[in-house]
Formats: structure tokens, C-alpha cells, sequence
């Protein structure tokens, strides 16, 4: 190696010096992968070398997804020295809009208000707080609104809860509640004797405010 080939390679010598990660075009057809210990002796030209491209934050910010009216959950706090070129900053307050499960934090979940770039973005305001802040892409996760779904009753044991709902049959005419007498594993029993299976239950009869007589399933 000449003194000029030093030269062109100096800068990415240095990189590597640095911890950067380097790319080698070992081919020489546009093929890089990364950099190994047995390619270290730099013998090929400059230009078959390069410093691998580290995303910006902003690059990133944009690639996220988020936008405008999203809602998101803050799933974490920003660990020490993870900014990212992500020119905000975490005040204290911050750590309150974080989510976990728990009966406390369960329901924070924010909308996104405003994409502010190198910011980050906006979220909406919650309301123990009267201050807006701005929140990297990189602690946010998009929430997606539970499936709530019911089935019908499968045993006297899931419907003995209920058992002092009065019941109502579906229809235009909502006058009569109904109060089940007794219960068997396969249905229950209203005034005269009337027989309701799970099924027919579920199908043609409500509780009296209205909500569906079953099991209710989160998905």
C-alpha cells in the first residue's frame, strides 16, 4: 500500500477506529456487506470501502408511520443518552404519559396532534397536565382499539353471576322483564316455566339496559 492509497483510505480507517461499522464491496459489483476481521489489511481501493449509513432521526421520525390523529400509548421513558439527533428533550412530567398495566395508567393513550419533525411528535393533552409534549417516535406504540366481542353462556356456573338480571326479550315492544327462576347447566328458566337455552338466550333476549345475555370476550 502506497502512501496515496493511505490517503483515500485514511477516512474510512479512522471511522473504523472509530466503532463505526464498514461496509466492503469484496466483488467490486455493488454487493457490500459488512466489514470482517480477514478484510482488515485494506489492500483493495478506496472506493471499494465505505462507512455504513447511519439513519438520521429524522429519517427515521418520517419511516415510523405515526401521523397526524393516530393514537398511541408512550410505552416507555427515554433511557439515558437515547436521543437519536432527536433534538427534544424528556422533562419530568413526561414520565406521567408513560402506559403500563396498571388501574392508574391503563388508560393513557394520547393522539398525535402535530408531526414536529426533529421534534417528534405532539401528543394530546392529558389531563393531569396542562403542558403539550413533544415525544420521539422510538417510545411510542400505536394503539389499536380492543375487539370487544360476546358468546353465549356455557354453564350455570358462567351465568350464575348474572342471575339477578331481569331479562328482556328483543323487539319493538321492550315492556316486560323477565326474572329467571332457576338454572340448569344447559339453560335457565323463566316465569311459567319458560325453557332458554344458552343459544336462545344470547339470540332473542337482552338484559334489561340492554347488553347482550353472554359472555363478553376482549380480543
Amino acid at each position: 500500500m502506497n502512501r496515496e492509497q493511505v490517503k483515500s483510505l485514511l477516512p474510512v480507517m479512522t471511522a473504523f477506529g472509530e466503532g463505526k461499522e464498514i461496509e466492503f464491496d469484496r466483488q467490486g459489483d455493488g454487493s457490500w456487506s459488512m466489514l470482517t476481521y480477514a478484510d482488515l489489511m485494506f489492500c483493495y481501493p478506496a472506493d471499494r470501502y465505505r462507512v455504513k449509513s447511519v439513519p438520521t432521526y429524522l429519517e427515521k421520525h418520517k419511516a415510523s408511520g405515526f401521523k397526524v390523529g393516530d393514537k398511541v400509548r408512550v410505552i416507555r421513558k427515554l433511557n439515558p443518552g437515547e436521543h437519536f439527533d432527536w433534538v427534544g428533550g424528556w422533562h419530568l412530567d413526561m414520565d406521567n404519559w408513560v402506559w403500563s398495566d396498571t388501574e392508574k395508567s391503563k388508560n393513557r393513550v394520547w393522539e398525535i396532534r402535530r408531526d414536529a419533525d426533529k421534534n417528534g411528535f405532539v401528543l394530546s393533552k392529558p389531563n393531569n397536565t396542562g403542558r403539550l409534549f413533544n415525544f420521539p417516535y422510538f417510545v411510542l406504540e400505536k394503539y389499536v382499539e380492543p375487539v370487544i366481542e360476546y358468546r353465549p353462556f356455557a354453564s350455570a356456573e358462567e351465568f350464575i353471576p348474572y342471575l339477578n338480571r331481569f331479562l328482556v326479550r328483543k323487539g319493538p315492544l321492550r315492556t316486560e322483564y323477565y326474572a329467571v327462576s332457576m338454572v340448569n347447566n344447559d339453560c335457565a328458566y323463566i316465569k311459567d316455566f319458560i325453557r332458554l337455552e344458552w343459544s336462545m338466550m344470547f339470540n332473542d333476549w337482552t338484559f334489561e339496559d340492554g347488553s347482550p345475555c353472554g359472555i363478553k370476550e376482549v380480543k
